[in-house]
C-alpha cells in the first residue's frame, strides 16, 4: 500500500476518469438532456398561463426603458 495515500482508496484507475466515482465528463450528447429539460419546463410554464404574465412584465419593462410608462 502506498504511504502517500491516506484516503483508503487503492488507486488502479486505468481509464483516466479521475476520482469522481467512475463518472467522467458528460458524454457527447450531455447537452441534449439540458435542452430537453428546458423545453419541457417551458411547455409546463406555457400550459399554466405563465407566458402571458411574463409577456406583460416584459412590455412594462420596455415601456419604462423607453420612457413611455
Amino acid at each position: 500500500m502506498d504511504r502517500d495515500r491516506r484516503d483508503g482508496s487503492s488507486g488502479g484507475n486505468s481509464k483516466g476518469r479521475g476520482d469522481a466515482g467512475g463518472r467522467g465528463r458528460p458524454g457527447r450528447y450531455g447537452w441534449l438532456f439540458g435542452l430537453l429539460a428546458g423545453a419541457v419546463f417551458l411547455g409546463i410554464g406555457a400550459a399554466r398561463g405563465e407566458l402571458a404574465a411574463i409577456w406583460q412584465k416584459a412590455v412594462m419593462i420596455c415601456m419604462e426603458c423607453i420612457g413611455i410608462g
